[in-house]
């Protein structure tokens, strides 16, 4: 049963290390001992080493994705007895001087920081939270400006082209789009008489969309459409503004999108207080990339303010 809980151990077995690098004295892992038994109540010891409450929770999180819900005393034993076994394979790491490895060490490291980073990330939520009025600005901006066009069309698909040719001429000679739909479209509409209902261009292929565009209301191609799909036919129906979807409906992914865009700022704002130096061993051309691109940043705030 054992053999089971050996895959999750690599992130934890790893973050297990984070407290044995080389040159850690004794005093320093007592400090740490102190540290983690302030962090929760300690619910088991491993060689006098502390597992805690919170450390379990953070065991859980990572092996739920933060949707543990209320788990069964059996889940919380067994995920307590990972921690255990996590914890003796990193004290015998340590004993055996893993965690004296330069590599071991980088990844430590590498760990280390995307945990601080990660913190700070979640620590601005309450201080920029967004505001409902950044929110209301945000949707007017991307969804009511300018919303678009909405076309209500039918189509003819058909699989040649002569015969989309030979239908577009009795089209022009009067005959219905309708009954022509119905009885020639291979498509899945062809029982609704082709009836597409209405759609946005960017719903459609683009050879599709942009003859729909070009047509007047009630206008017929004059020329079959040709696509992934074969060869169409098209009736533009009617044309509307596009209705935008009602606040409630994108709210969420607006407020993700500005709090991406805040954080975005301040990582902005500490790189611009930082003094970032790339040596020789650094990916050819970085310091430049880095370099073009702040100047086309300040380039086109210059074009926003003309």
């Amino acid at each position: 049963m054992r053999k089971n809980l050996i895959i999750p151990f690599t992130l934890a077995f790893t973050l297990g290390l984070a407290g044995c690098q080389s040159g850690e004295s004794d005093s320093a892992a007592d400090g740490a001992e102190s540290t983690a038994e302030l962090q929760g109540t300690v619910l088991a010891r491993v060689n006098g080493e502390a597992i805690t409450e919170s450390m379990l929770q953070q065991h859980v999180d990572q092996r739920t994705g933060g949707r543990g819900g209320e788990l069964s005393p059996e889940m919380k034993r067994n995920l307590l007895n990972e921690l255990v076994d996590m914890t003796l394979m990193a004290q015998a790491a340590k004993d055996e001087g893993y965690a004296d490895d330069p590599q071991v060490q980088a990844r430590l490291e590498s760990i280390r920081r995307a945990v601080l980073a990660q913190a700070m990330v979640e620590g601005m939520d309450p201080q920029n939270a967004v505001t409902d009025e950044e929110l209301q600005s945000a949707y007017e901006e991307q969804y009511t400006v300018d919303a678009g066009k909405e076309y209500h069309a039918r189509h003819i698909l058909l699989e040649d082209e002569a015969k989309a040719k030979e239908l577009i001429a009795e089209l022009q000679g009067g005959a219905d789009f309708a009954a022509l739909a119905q009885e020639h479209s291979t498509g899945p509409t062809g029982e609704k008489g082709g009836d597409l209902g209405w759609f946005a261009p960017d719903q459609m292929v683009p050879p599709f969309a942009e003859a729909t565009r070009a047509l007047e209301k009630g206008g017929i191609t004059e020329e079959p459409v040709k696509t992934r799909f074969g060869w169409h036919v098209i009736k533009l129906e009617d044309v509307r503004d596009a209705q935008p979807p009602a606040l409630a409906e994108v709210e969420d992914q607006l407020r993700s999108q500005l709090a991406r865009t805040k954080i975005e700022d301040r990582l902005d704002s500490l790189r611009t207080g930082a003094e970032i130096a790339y040596t020789d061993n650094a990916p050819e051309g970085i310091g430049e990339a880095d370099a073009a691109g702040a100047e086309e940043g300040s380039d086109g705030e210059n074009g926003s303010e003309d």
